[in-house]
């Protein structure tokens, strides 16, 4: 259940920012659809939102390092880095606080935010319609169904995720890198803000 969660927090970073660049592409977000293309880009941020407070949940060495790291580059903001962090870390480092604020966002707060935009997502596309193909030829292709072919898929990975060791004793050295889509994109934002990113182990 562990490694479904974790590779499905990869996962939906992507399939949000495909579904973002087809209807970019497709020209979708033109009238009378402009609004619910707002509403797709605050589901975006909510969904690495997501990845960001559930990421330090398993309270090991690579959350912990990746969330401070995320949380230095904020800090750099201008007006808003400093309170911002304050709020969210709830310490002076990243800490026991931390970690109760990420739990009780990722578990309460977002999931009430992403059921609201959700929904008034869906009821736009339901009022609107989705936006026809450029390619008239496009509209006579065959579906292909969930079953068997994207269940299939779904459940395709055979490797696992073990848990590392948990966090934070200060004797311990400043792991080494592990690759996901959110690691990914916080090591672009700690690259260009924050002077912590010097040291990537």
């Amino acid at each position: 259940m562990r490694d479904l969660h974790v590779w499905s927090a990869s996962l939906i970073v992507v399939a949000a920012l495909a579904h973002m660049g087809r209807v970019f592409f497709d020209a979708a977000y033109k009238p009378p659809r402009e609004t619910n293309w707002l509403v797709g880009l605050l589901l975006l941020f909510l969904v690495l939102a997501f990845g960001s407070t559930g990421y330090l949940l398993p309270w090991d060495q690579w959350a912990y390092w990746t969330v401070t790291e995320v949380l230095d580059a904020l800090a750099r903001l201008p007006l808003i880095g400093g309170p911002l962090v304050a709020l969210l870390r709830g310490d002076a480092i990243v800490s026991g606080a931390t970690l109760s604020r990420f739990f009780a966002l990722h578990v309460i707060v977002l999931p009430w935010v992403a059921l609201v935009l959700l929904g008034y997502h869906f009821t736009l596309v339901r009022k609107h319609g989705i936006a026809p193909p450029k390619d008239p030829d496009d509209a006579a292709r065959p579906a292909v169904p969930f079953f068997p072919h994207h269940l299939l898929r779904s459940f395709s990975d055979p490797w696992g995720m073990p848990p590392t060791r948990t966090s934070p004793p200060a004797s311990w050295s400043r792991p080494g890198r592990r690759w996901t889509c959110h690691s990914a994109s916080s090591d672009i934002w700690a690259r260009g803000a924050s002077p912590c990113s010097r040291s990537w182990g």
